[in-house]
């Protein structure tokens, strides 16, 4: 859905946020299984997901205390 969005207001960049806890960023869990043997979903998945959805590889899951800095638009460029 993220990435759907994006595609259509023509976004530079994606960052998805506030996974729910049925998420899980990846790894082998305490049973010894991956995530993908264990039938859980990944973040990765949904970042290849929201990537395939909005055509580009633009897309990061974002992580605690992430910093990303936005450049600062130039309205003569704008067309505002």
């Amino acid at each position: 859905m993220a990435g759907a969005f994006a595609k259509r207001i023509r976004a530079k960049q994606l960052i998805i946020t506030h996974f729910s806890a049925r998420y899980d960023f990846g790894g082998i869990g305490s049973d010894g299984r991956s995530d993908m043997e264990g039938g859980m979903c990944t973040v990765q998945q949904l970042v290849s997901e929201a990537k395939k959805s909005m055509g580009s590889d633009n897309v990061i899951a974002a992580e605690d205390f992430l910093r990303f800095q936005v450049p600062r638009r130039d309205p003569a460029k704008s067309g505002r």
